[in-house]
Protein backbone atom coordinates (compact mmCIF):
# COMPACT_ATOMS: atom_id res chain seq x y z
CA UNK A 1 0.00 0.00 0.00
CA UNK A 2 1.33 3.42 -0.93
CA UNK A 3 2.20 6.27 1.39
CA UNK A 4 0.80 9.77 1.54
CA UNK A 5 3.91 11.85 0.93
CA UNK A 6 4.25 15.60 1.42
CA UNK A 7 6.89 17.56 -0.52
CA UNK A 8 8.08 20.93 0.73
CA UNK A 9 10.63 22.46 -1.60
CA UNK A 10 12.39 25.77 -1.29
CA UNK A 11 15.71 27.53 -1.38
CA UNK A 12 15.76 27.35 2.45
CA UNK A 13 18.18 30.27 2.61
CA UNK A 14 17.66 29.84 5.54
CA UNK A 15 14.88 27.48 6.57
CA UNK A 16 12.69 29.09 9.24
CA UNK A 17 9.75 28.37 11.54
CA UNK A 18 7.24 29.34 8.85
CA UNK A 19 8.42 26.38 6.77
CA UNK A 20 8.12 24.05 9.76
CA UNK A 21 4.61 25.25 10.65
CA UNK A 22 3.49 24.86 7.04
CA UNK A 23 4.79 21.28 6.91
CA UNK A 24 3.16 20.48 10.27
CA UNK A 25 -0.19 21.82 9.07
CA UNK A 26 -0.06 19.76 5.87
CA UNK A 27 1.00 16.66 7.82
CA UNK A 28 -1.94 16.98 10.22
CA UNK A 29 -4.68 18.20 7.86
CA UNK A 30 -4.02 15.66 5.13
CA UNK A 31 -2.87 12.76 7.31
CA UNK A 32 0.46 12.45 5.54
CA UNK A 33 2.87 9.66 6.41
CA UNK A 34 5.86 11.97 6.15
CA UNK A 35 7.04 15.21 4.58
CA UNK A 36 10.12 15.47 2.36
CA UNK A 37 12.04 18.72 2.84
CA UNK A 38 13.70 19.38 -0.50
CA UNK A 39 16.28 22.20 -0.76
CA UNK A 40 16.31 23.49 -4.32
CA UNK A 41 19.27 23.27 -6.62
CA UNK A 42 19.79 25.87 -9.34
CA UNK A 43 16.46 27.59 -9.89
CA UNK A 44 15.80 28.82 -13.42
CA UNK A 45 13.30 31.33 -11.95
CA UNK A 46 15.62 32.88 -9.37
CA UNK A 47 18.85 34.77 -9.57
CA UNK A 48 21.31 32.68 -7.58
CA UNK A 49 23.12 35.70 -6.17
CA UNK A 50 23.22 35.56 -2.40
CA UNK A 51 22.07 31.95 -2.20
CA UNK A 52 24.36 30.00 0.10
CA UNK A 53 26.04 26.80 -1.02
CA UNK A 54 23.71 23.82 -1.15
CA UNK A 55 25.70 21.92 1.48
CA UNK A 56 25.07 24.74 4.00
CA UNK A 57 21.37 24.95 3.17
CA UNK A 58 21.02 21.18 3.43
CA UNK A 59 22.77 21.18 6.81
CA UNK A 60 20.44 23.90 8.14
CA UNK A 61 17.44 21.92 6.89
CA UNK A 62 18.77 18.79 8.56
CA UNK A 63 19.18 20.65 11.85
CA UNK A 64 15.68 22.12 11.59
CA UNK A 65 13.93 18.77 11.24
CA UNK A 66 16.20 16.37 13.15
CA UNK A 67 13.80 15.99 16.09
CA UNK A 68 10.73 15.19 13.99
CA UNK A 69 10.66 11.60 12.75
CA UNK A 70 8.11 12.26 9.99
CA UNK A 71 10.20 15.05 8.45
CA UNK A 72 12.89 13.80 6.04
CA UNK A 73 15.65 15.63 4.17
CA UNK A 74 15.65 14.82 0.44
CA UNK A 75 18.65 16.34 -1.35
CA UNK A 76 17.95 15.06 -4.87
CA UNK A 77 17.45 18.57 -6.31
CA UNK A 78 20.79 19.92 -5.10
CA UNK A 79 22.52 16.81 -6.45
CA UNK A 80 20.86 17.05 -9.84
CA UNK A 81 23.08 18.81 -12.41
CA UNK A 82 21.80 21.89 -14.20
CA UNK A 83 18.53 23.68 -13.52
CA UNK A 84 16.16 22.33 -10.91
CA UNK A 85 12.69 21.49 -12.21
CA UNK A 86 9.78 20.42 -10.02
CA UNK A 87 8.36 18.35 -12.89
CA UNK A 88 11.50 16.18 -12.87
CA UNK A 89 11.22 15.67 -9.12
CA UNK A 90 7.57 14.62 -9.33
CA UNK A 91 8.38 12.24 -12.20
CA UNK A 92 11.25 10.67 -10.21
CA UNK A 93 9.19 10.23 -7.05
CA UNK A 94 6.32 8.65 -8.96
CA UNK A 95 8.63 6.23 -10.76
CA UNK A 96 10.35 5.23 -7.50
CA UNK A 97 7.10 4.53 -5.65
CA UNK A 98 4.12 4.42 -8.05
CA UNK A 99 1.71 3.55 -5.25
CA UNK A 100 2.46 6.71 -3.26
CA UNK A 101 0.13 9.70 -3.29
CA UNK A 102 2.09 12.95 -3.58
CA UNK A 103 1.14 16.29 -2.02
CA UNK A 104 3.14 19.34 -3.08
CA UNK A 105 3.09 21.92 -0.27
CA UNK A 106 3.48 25.51 -1.36
CA UNK A 107 2.63 29.15 -0.68
CA UNK A 108 -0.02 31.40 -2.19
CA UNK A 109 2.43 32.98 -4.66
CA UNK A 110 2.72 29.72 -6.57
CA UNK A 111 -0.89 29.90 -7.73
CA UNK A 112 -0.11 33.10 -9.60
CA UNK A 113 3.29 32.09 -11.00
CA UNK A 114 3.07 28.36 -11.71
CA UNK A 115 2.19 28.86 -15.38
CA UNK A 116 5.83 29.93 -15.84
CA UNK A 117 7.05 26.58 -14.51
CA UNK A 118 8.29 23.85 -16.84
CA UNK A 119 5.85 21.09 -17.81
CA UNK A 120 3.16 22.02 -15.30
CA UNK A 121 0.84 19.39 -16.75
CA UNK A 122 3.29 16.78 -15.42
CA UNK A 123 3.18 18.41 -11.97
CA UNK A 124 -0.61 18.61 -11.88
CA UNK A 125 -1.11 15.04 -13.08
CA UNK A 126 1.44 13.75 -10.56
CA UNK A 127 0.39 15.39 -7.30
CA UNK A 128 -2.18 17.33 -5.31
CA UNK A 129 -1.15 20.88 -4.48
CA UNK A 130 -1.65 22.04 -0.89
CA UNK A 131 -1.60 25.82 -0.88
CA UNK A 132 -1.05 27.99 2.20
CA UNK A 133 -3.06 31.19 2.49
CA UNK A 134 -1.03 34.31 3.13
CA UNK A 135 -2.22 37.39 5.01
CA UNK A 136 -1.95 39.81 2.13
CA UNK A 137 -3.37 37.42 -0.46
CA UNK A 138 -6.99 37.95 -1.43
CA UNK A 139 -8.89 34.70 -0.88
CA UNK A 140 -11.22 35.41 -3.82
CA UNK A 141 -8.23 35.97 -6.12
CA UNK A 142 -6.65 32.73 -4.96
CA UNK A 143 -9.89 30.81 -5.53
CA UNK A 144 -10.17 32.26 -9.04
CA UNK A 145 -6.56 31.31 -9.85
CA UNK A 146 -7.11 27.80 -8.48
CA UNK A 147 -10.34 27.36 -10.45
CA UNK A 148 -8.59 28.46 -13.63
CA UNK A 149 -5.83 25.88 -13.10
CA UNK A 150 -8.38 23.19 -12.28
CA UNK A 151 -10.31 23.97 -15.44
CA UNK A 152 -7.28 24.29 -17.74
CA UNK A 153 -5.07 21.48 -16.41
CA UNK A 154 -7.31 19.30 -14.27
CA UNK A 155 -5.22 20.44 -11.30
CA UNK A 156 -6.00 19.09 -7.84
CA UNK A 157 -5.60 22.09 -5.56
CA UNK A 158 -6.55 22.27 -1.87
CA UNK A 159 -6.09 25.13 0.58
CA UNK A 160 -4.41 24.56 3.93
CA UNK A 161 -6.21 25.81 7.01
CA UNK A 162 -2.83 26.47 8.59
CA UNK A 163 -2.47 29.47 10.88
CA UNK A 164 -0.92 32.26 8.84
CA UNK A 165 2.74 32.80 9.57
CA UNK A 166 4.07 35.57 7.41
CA UNK A 167 7.82 35.29 7.53
CA UNK A 168 10.26 34.93 4.68
CA UNK A 169 13.88 33.90 4.38
CA UNK A 170 14.53 37.40 3.07
CA UNK A 171 13.25 38.77 6.40
CA UNK A 172 15.65 36.51 8.29
CA UNK A 173 18.63 37.56 6.17
CA UNK A 174 17.70 41.24 6.62
CA UNK A 175 17.42 40.87 10.40
CA UNK A 176 20.80 39.13 10.53
CA UNK A 177 22.49 41.83 8.45
CA UNK A 178 21.05 44.50 10.77
CA UNK A 179 22.02 42.47 13.86
CA UNK A 180 18.38 42.08 14.91
CA UNK A 181 17.71 38.92 16.94
CA UNK A 182 16.14 36.02 15.05
CA UNK A 183 15.56 33.98 18.19
CA UNK A 184 12.17 32.27 17.87
CA UNK A 185 12.04 32.78 14.12
CA UNK A 186 14.23 29.81 13.16
CA UNK A 187 14.65 26.42 14.87
CA UNK A 188 17.20 26.50 17.66
CA UNK A 189 19.74 24.30 15.86
CA UNK A 190 19.55 26.57 12.81
CA UNK A 191 20.07 29.65 14.98
CA UNK A 192 23.18 28.15 16.57
CA UNK A 193 24.52 27.14 13.14
CA UNK A 194 23.98 30.62 11.67
CA UNK A 195 25.67 32.28 14.64
CA UNK A 196 28.60 29.86 14.88
CA UNK A 197 29.29 30.15 11.15
CA UNK A 198 28.70 33.90 10.91
CA UNK A 199 26.15 33.52 8.14
CA UNK A 200 24.16 36.39 6.60
CA UNK A 201 26.39 38.98 8.23
CA UNK A 202 25.08 38.22 11.71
Amino acid sequence: MGKRVGILGGTFNPIHNGHIKLAEAAYREYELDFVLFMPSGVSYLKNGTGVLDSSIRCRMTELAIEDTEYFILDDREVKRPGNSYTCDTITELRSENPEDELFYITGADTLFSIKKWKDIDVIFSGCTMLVAIRDDACIEEMERAADELRSEYGARIEFLKAPRYDLSSTDIRTYCSKHVSITGLVPEGVLEYIISNGLYGI
